[in-house]
């Protein structure tokens, strides 16, 4: 039941047997070993191996190659054409592993590159790599939608030349170094990575889990298609994160992407929506389609070719200086605190913008027509300002005594406005309109007091400058009696 060859010396030995185990030592520099084995086999531990000689093992009938002790061909490469699998903790060392099998494969490896294909249908392959750097060459990686595993020890980088192909069964790319795929692609429904240090992926997968855990590391993942974060999101250790799409492929975010203080750059041929959070310090989202997006960042800068956006925040958010645009679709920004604020403008040509703050103020007069649209639509809690060119503008503040200023040069129709109790200021040259009800409530006015409320003071003014209103006549000496009384008999409400 046990083979062992010793000290051969010879050029080429070829063994061709039908044993339960092998031990084969070839000592001859660069003399080859051929074993070709009738079903199963092990490899037992006195090991085979040869002096930097070519290994090729073959089982027939299918044979498994169980390896208990290593195979160990120097700088040479081992071969292993398997009509079962392959299983074991033995180590192959070589310059390449070629395996090709049809059951199960896992291998423990120390070379520099692998060529596999387990050829069985659903059929598992696993290669666990020590010491070196381990590259997929140009032949290729492959199952029959079976499972498929590369795991590169620390420190060592993975990089792959060719395909790594699993069809609709899961790739898992784990890589103390770096994880490259920039010349070949992953071909699977579910790709998972981990890599220590810079990544780089082309993919063709349904959906992508990723962490890159070296502090400052980034990560670059190009799909040809459509792409999904999954439930174990993409993230790095503050290393930026781009993600492209290709082929009019969208970004479906069921997970999370965190750059943490990094940021994070979506190139999304379709559009991006999904209940994942973007977290990191600034996003910048360019989309062909509509796109909704929800974020946890100090900036944004956003571009929808064709479509409506939405961005929703947990905080505050800027504006980035690229600005958020669309292309005459609807623009949406949301936030649930702080300020949406920026130099950025907001640009929806022909449609409409809402700008929302349930917790907070909005803050966008950094420059001249910061916020272009048909319509504003704005709701803020505290003290807010725009400096707008849009045709028409409703707004609401809600928080007690916060105001709103707007600016704008051309003629503004007035939407329905209101404060509670917050001075609503316009300054609009070109001229105000329209048939919305405007309404201050008590701002400007200090009950009992005439002669102290802002509001009796600007009727009353001789100075044009500051007088109300600012066009057409102004109060008549009756008309400024009556608000006089008013304020004075803490009565009504002020309109402005």
């Amino acid at each position: 039941t046990a083979y062992e060859i010793r000290n051969c010396d010879w050029s080429s030995d070829v063994c061709s047997s039908d044993l339960g185990t092998l031990n084969a030592n070839i000592g001859g520099s660069g003399s080859t070993l051929t074993v070709i084995e009738a079903d199963d086999l092990t490899i037992g531990a006195g090991d085979v191996r040869t002096n930097n000689g070519l290994i090729t093992i073959t089982t027939q009938t299918g044979g498994n190659l169980v390896r208990t002790g290593n195979i160990s061909a120097g700088t040479a490469n081992v071969i292993l054409n398997l009509a079962g699998g392959t299983s074991g903790n033995g180590l192959v060392t070589a310059n390449q592993v070629a395996l090709t099998s049809v059951g199960s494969a896992s291998l423990n490896t120390t070379v520099n590159s692998v060529v596999a294909s387990v050829t069985g249908s659903s059929q598992p392959l696993a290669i666990y790599q020590i010491g070196r750097d381990l590259t997929v060459t140009s032949s290729n990686v492959r199952t029959n939608n079976g499972a498929l595993t590369l795991d590169v020890a620390a420190p060592n980088n993975l990089t792959v030349l060719g395909n790594v192909t699993a069809g609709n069964a899961t790739v898992t790319l784990n890589a103390g170094g770096a994880v490259n795929v920039s010349t070949g692609q992953i071909v699977a429904n579910t790709l998972n990575v981990t890599a220590g240090r810079t990544s780089t992926l082309n993919t063709v997968v349904g959906t992508l889990n990723a962490n890159i855990t070296g502090p400052g590391s980034t990560l670059n993942v190009t799909e040809a298609d459509n792409l999904t974060i999954g439930s174990g999101n993409v993230r790095t250790n503050n290393g930026d994160i781009t993600l492209t799409t290709r082929g009019g492929g969208s970004l479906l975010r069921n997970g999370s992407i965190n750059a943490g203080a990094a940021n994070v750059t979506l190139n999304i041929a379709g559009g991006t929506n999904g209940s994942g959070v973007v977290s990191a310090n600034q996003v910048a989202l360019t989309t062909g389609t509509a796109s909704t997006i929800n974020t946890a960042v100090t900036s944004v800068v956003a571009n929808v070719a064709s479509g409506t956006l939405t961005i929703s925040d947990a905080d505050g958010i800027a504006i980035g200086s690229g600005g958020g645009r669309t292309l005459n679709a609807d623009i949406s920004i949301i936030a649930a605190g702080g300020s949406i604020d920026g130099a950025g403008a907001i640009a929806a040509g022909t449609a409409n913008v809402a700008l929302t703050n349930t917790n907070g103020s909005i803050s966008l007069a950094n420059a001249g027509n910061q916020v272009n649209a048909n319509r504003l639509n704005l709701s803020a809690t505290a003290t807010s300002a725009v400096n707008t060119n849009v045709a028409t503008l409703s707004a609401s503040i809600g928080g007690s005594n916060q105001g709103l200023t707007v600016g704008q040069t051309t003629a503004l129709a007035l939407g329905n406005v209101s404060s509670n109790n917050g001075t609503l200021t316009f300054n609009v040259p070109g001229g105000l309109s329209g048939a919305g009800f405007v309404n201050a409530g008590t701002a400007g006015i200090v009950a009992g007091k005439p002669d102290a409320s802002e509001l009796f003071v600007r009727i009353t003014t001789a100075d044009k400058e500051s007088r109300m209103p600012a066009d057409g006549e102004p109060f008549t000496a009756d008309e400024q009696a009556l608000v006089r009384q008013w304020i004075a008999d803490e009565i009504g409400r002020a309109h402005v």
